[in-house]
């Protein structure tokens, strides 16, 4: 499935996702098959990744683990 750049600008919230300035590229980014596979090879580590970076962070938030890693995470959060 492919968008094009009008389909993606008009899906997006009026305010935007994120403050500031975004360019958008008026060509799309083209991988091989083999950039593809590559890619969707590292879905299941990164999600086990990030499962052990939220827990860390909640463990550490809870007070099981040392305080400083949520306070770390947490810095310049609103």
């Amino acid at each position: 499935m492919s968008l094009t750049l009008d389909q993606i600008r008009a899906a997006l919230p009026d305010g935007g996702l994120f403050e500031g300035n975004w360019q958008y590229s008026p060509e799309p980014l083209k991988l091989t098959k083999a950039e593809g596979r590559f890619l969707q090879s590292l879905g299941h580590p990164l999600a086990q990744f990030q499962r052990a970076c939220d827990d860390l962070y909640r463990r550490s938030a809870a007070g099981k683990m040392p305080r400083w890693i949520a306070e770390v995470l947490d810095t310049g959060k609103p």
